[in-house]
């Protein structure tokens, strides 16, 4: 019995060892408290390529730690619209009131429809390129013809030559799309 039971010096070594470790911790929690924590660097073109490549229903899904209620949020029209209008307001309190005026009017919603399909049928930039064209190459042989029979020389031919090219450069624009788009099919 008396083997299991220490005796009072390796009682007292015990005691101070502990001591000691437990001081020796001490020191190293208040270093580490003392310390700012370093976080982590984190490679942005390595998230970017990992999201990239996840399909998009995977995206739509909530987070792991999120909780199960919650689900994606889908942004519709009324939204949008919502969202629109208060941007409009906020940067409207900033303008002066003509400016402010002139927003009110040019961001009506019809107004919107008609700039939008304008900016995609009107100013095609093949269209205006041969409109410029046609109505130089032209006028100027109008001009030299005008010149030699000594006619009178009408600017109404600059515009129409110029409408007349950006038709014929539109038209060609949009048949080699229709080409292009049947061949990939």
């Amino acid at each position: 019995m008396s083997e299991l039971k220490p005796n009072n010096n390796e009682l007292g070594k015990t005691s101070e060892n502990r001591n000691e470790v437990l001081s020796t911790e001490n020191e190293k929690n208040s270093e580490q408290a003392s310390k700012p924590e370093e976080t982590p660097a984190i490679n942005i073109e390595a998230v970017r390529e990992e999201i990239l490549e996840q399909p998009e229903a995977l995206l739509e899904q909530p987070l792991e730690d999120s909780p199960e209620d919650d689900q994606p949020i889908y942004i519709d029209r009324a939204m949008k619209r919502v969202s629109l209008n208060n941007e409009l307001n906020l940067i409207r309190t900033k303008l002066t009131s003509s400016q402010r005026l002139l927003s009110k009017s040019v961001h009506q919603p019809t107004i919107r429809r008609l700039s939008d399909v304008a900016a995609h049928t009107i100013t095609r930039p093949v269209g205006l390129l041969g409109g410029g064209v046609l109505a130089f190459c032209g006028s100027l042989i109008y001009l030299l013809f005008s010149k030699y029979v000594g006619l009178r020389y009408n600017y109404l031919i600059f515009i129409m030559l110029f409408v007349l090219g950006y038709a014929i450069a539109t038209a060609i624009e949009l048949l080699s799309k229709a080409s292009r788009s049947s061949k990939e099919n």
